[in-house]
């Protein structure tokens, strides 16, 4: 019966290190993209200790789709929510200290997105500024220029 007990909270604790992973990989991903698409080198990565052994991002701080376990660069994918499991000790109070870093450095992504975001925004509304300002010189040079 005990045995059953700690499956069932294992397995809680991996399903819900599954989905903080994910979700960390869906906010690196859109981050990435983001970046990417307006040709912006990426922010200065924050460093996260997930777990002991584990850090996001990864030893090249460009790549935000890897994760560095013992020394290796590996995939999101490879990053087992079992190994973190094992890492914590299958302690909760580690393990919940693992998802609360993991949530963080998602949250860290979304914010780097949204700033990304609004000084984009902001460029576009000074090119707008900028534009109209040279139409009007255009116009009092041609109204100039009349006869």
């Amino acid at each position: 019966m005990r045995e059953q007990k700690l499956e069932e909270v294992l397995d809680v604790m991996e399903r819900v290190l599954g989905a903080a992973l994910r979700n960390l990989q869906e906010a690196a991903t859109a981050l990435d993209r983001a970046y990417s698409d307006w040709g912006r080198p990426l922010p200065r990565p924050r460093k996260f200790i997930i777990a002991p052994g584990v850090v996001w991002p990864g030893g090249n701080p460009a790549d935000l789709m890897r994760v560095r376990v013992d020394g290796e660069d590996l995939n999101f994918v490879l990053v087992l929510s079992t190994d973190i499991v094992k890492r914590c000790r299958g302690q909760p109070r580690l393990v919940l200290r693992a998802v609360r870093r993991l949530q963080a450095a998602a949250a860290w992504c979304h914010r780097r997105a949204d700033g990304l975001k609004r000084a984009i925004q902001n460029e576009m509304a000074q090119q707008h500024e900028a534009l109209a300002d040279l139409e009007a010189e255009l116009v009092l040079k041609t109204l100039g220029e009349a006869p």
